[in-house]
């Protein structure tokens, strides 16, 4: 079973400071978004405001640096949400630099010290940082494919979960119909409650009718395309 969403460049890009800033932000602003992304998403701009002024150095415990900066824990909390409240949550690709101008200019108000030659050289450049500000839709936005261990974790307005023909496919409607719970299960689970909006299910005609009695049993509504 394979899940298709939009997800992170490599690890490499997805640790730039410009690249967890953007998502951060997008991630805050995003309607869809709970309380604890929202909650993540403003920690994560807390802990580059730390390491920008040098107060939180690499594998440190973010809380403990806090101890070590002089405003104190609720200033912190108050600059991260005035910085993602000045921040854009989508540009395009040709935005993408005077995005990140503007927020430096917003971190400058709120780095007391810092190790770095300034702050552009905190935010050094790295590819395609802006991915996660790109409006869906446009051209550019990036979609890709997963099986649903990577995609664990991560949520999606619209997922497509693929189930390919064969034995596989019969246990896991077999499994589902009788409502056993085993690894098969498990697994599909967590491909469909990736979906935020829309869970679309790619599967062959002849299990159709099989999935079709599963979701009129279980009072789930669908729609049928071929």
């Amino acid at each position: 079973m394979r899940a298709a969403g939009v997800v992170p460049q490599n690890e490499t890009e997805s640790q730039s400071k410009r690249f967890l800033l953007a998502k951060a932000v997008t991630d805050f602003k995003n309607f869809y978004h709970n309380d604890r992304i929202r909650k993540n998403s403003l920690i994560s701009v807390m802990k580059i405001i730390l390491e920008a002024g040098g107060f939180l150095t690499k594998n440190e415990y973010w809380q403990k640096a806090l101890q070590k900066y002089p405003p104190g824990e609720r200033e912190l909390h108050r600059s991260a949400l005035e910085i993602i409240g000045n921040l854009a949550e989508t540009c395009d690709a040709e935005q993408a630099e005077d995005w990140i101008e503007k927020a430096k200019l917003n971190f400058n108000k709120y780095i007391i010290t810092s190790p770095h030659k300034s702050i552009h050289t905190f935010f050094k450049k790295s590819k395609d940082w802006y991915t996660p500000l790109m409006r869906a839709g446009k051209d550019g936005q990036i979609l890709k494919y997963s099986t649903i261990h990577e995609s664990k974790g991560r949520e999606y307005l619209g997922v497509l979960l693929s189930i390919k023909p064969g034995n596989e496919a019969k246990i896991i409607f077999d499994l589902w119909g009788d409502r056993k719970i085993q690894e098969e299960i498990r697994v599909l689970y967590v491909g469909v409650t990736r979906a935020i909006r829309l869970l679309a299910i790619a599967i062959h005609d002849s299990n159709i009718e099989i999935v079709k009695n599963i979701l009129i049993k279980n009072n789930i509504p669908f729609l049928i395309e071929k």
